[in-house]
């Protein structure tokens, strides 16, 4: 075999080498496009099960929020007096103390006028039973109107300016005002109220917060620890009126630093209030 035969012959073998390694590269391209494609289907089922569980979890945020006002309006149910066809039910036990001798011919009756509540024979028990009912329906009316609540935050926080302070452990909330989970007092019962506040301020810092109902400043407090290298908390206690449904919180002010302390072995900030009158 001549020279030119083998030339022709490595040529030929080598392009059918080559062939076969393109080949080859082509397979393993179509691989990897086949298994990008794949991973792309399953970031693209991932991404639609995360967005249903997003829809699901701002359903069930909103159940929650629809449970908490059923069991605050159930709360505020269970405290009202006992009304039925627009007279308040007195006990049996009442009643029955109430008729005293019915010999004394002063035999008081079941039902009861919605201006005064008990009617009597002689007019002069009749105003001193008068007197009596108002007294109880008073009494009752105090119970179901009792509102108070106290919360105080866990640990030390950092907040900007006008930052609403949370206070995230309740331990009163009597009435269901109290919202745990932005630290807002939703007023259930119009009427004079207390509001007392402490902040902790940080070592060798400052801090000014403010109480607000509905959007306006009703009172200030300072904590100033900065010269003297010690921890001085400040106390604020303000007596407003307000009405159902405003809203109370206390935020940080303009002239302080950034972190408020709170802890259970040396001092608490806390939030407190409670209905007067």
């Amino acid at each position: 075999m001549g020279p030119i035969c083998v030339i022709f012959l490595a040529v030929v073998a080598t392009a059918l080498s080559s062939e076969s390694t393109i080949q080859t590269v082509e397979d393993r391209v179509g691989n990897l496009e086949r298994t990008l494609q794949a991973l792309q289907n399953a970031l693209f089922q991932k991404e639609n099960r995360i967005k249903s569980l997003e829809s699901k979890s701002a359903q069930q945020t909103s159940e929650i929020s629809k449970l908490r006002d059923c069991v605050r309006d159930f709360k505020k149910t269970l405290q009202q007096p006992n009304i039925s066809n627009g007279y308040v039910e007195n006990s049996e036990s009442q009643r029955n103390a109430d008729r005293g001798d019915e010999n004394d011919g002063d035999k008081v009756k079941n039902q009861m006028p919605p201006h005064f509540g008990i009617k009597e024979n002689n007019n002069n028990n009749w105003n001193i039973s008068n007197s009596i009912f108002s007294l109880q329906n008073r009494k009752r009316q105090s119970a179901a109107q009792q509102v108070a609540f106290h919360a105080y935050q866990h640990d030390s926080r950092v907040y900007s300016y006008h930052d609403i302070l949370q206070y995230d452990v309740e331990e009163v909330d009597v009435g269901g005002g109290f919202n745990q989970r932005d630290s807002i007092f939703d007023v259930p019962v119009t009427g004079t109220y207390v509001f007392t506040w402490t902040t902790v301020p940080n070592l060798s810092s400052y801090v000014q917060t403010e109480l607000i109902i509905n959007g306006v400043v009703k009172g200030n407090a300072y904590a100033e620890s900065n010269e003297t290298h010690n921890v001085h908390p400040s106390t604020g206690i303000v007596v407003v009126q307000v009405n159902k449904g405003d809203h109370v919180y206390v935020r940080r002010g303009e002239h302080s630093e950034s972190i408020v302390k709170s802890d259970n072995i040396y001092q608490r900030t806390t939030f407190s209030g409670w209905l007067l009158m």
